[in-house]
């Protein structure tokens, strides 16, 4: 697998912690803007002996078919991602998919295992920009939620991954303390 280049963080976010007052905690010291923001359907797969999870790692197929593979230090890190594109919705096992790093990792684990979705959701994925008063950026922050259909609102899951920018260590790690 990929490892990051970056000194990036992940934070597992509390059930209990809403995104207002997240929010709410990020802009006591930092002026927040929010860049970008995408949703779509998504299914996580696994095998029927879970050999993705005993190697930690997690495959989700997307709307447009395509399956993203990560280890758990990296999840839904799309620049970290092991992908597998242009497949048929009907490919289950890996010799179904085109040649490529996923399927190399693949191959072992599910030797004649196929891949089965066990949950269906939807991926929000917010991508902030943390701004000093004179809106110079000195953290990059993405927030990632997974939601169940029938509960758009209420997340299932929130990671957020914090990423310094050259120079503001300090904001950094001021931003790792407020969680």
């Amino acid at each position: 697998m990929k490892s990051s280049r970056i000194r990036d963080t992940r934070y597992l976010l509390p059930d209990n912690l809403t995104k207002k007052h997240f929010s709410d905690t990020l802009k006591s010291s930092f002026i927040v803007k929010q860049t970008d923001s995408s949703s779509e359907k998504i299914s996580i797969l696994e095998s029927f002996d879970w050999g993705l999870y005993k190697k930690n790692l997690l495959a989700v197929r997307y709307e447009n078919q395509s399956i993203s593979l990560w280890d758990a230090d990296n999840l839904f890190d799309s620049e970290l991602a092991q992908k597998i594109d242009d497949i048929d919705a009907s490919s289950r096992f890996w010799w179904d998919f085109p040649d490529c790093e996923a399927k190399e990792t693949l191959t072992p684990i599910l030797n004649l295992r196929s891949l089965s979705n066990i949950f269906k959701g939807i991926l929000k994925t917010e991508q902030l920009n943390l701004q000093g008063d004179d809106g110079k950026i000195l953290v990059f922050c993405q927030l990632i939620s997974i939601y169940k259909p029938e509960q758009p609102r209420t997340p299932l899951m929130r990671q957020i991954k914090i990423t310094p920018v050259t120079g503001y260590t300090k904001e950094n790690d001021q931003v790792i303390a407020l969680l």
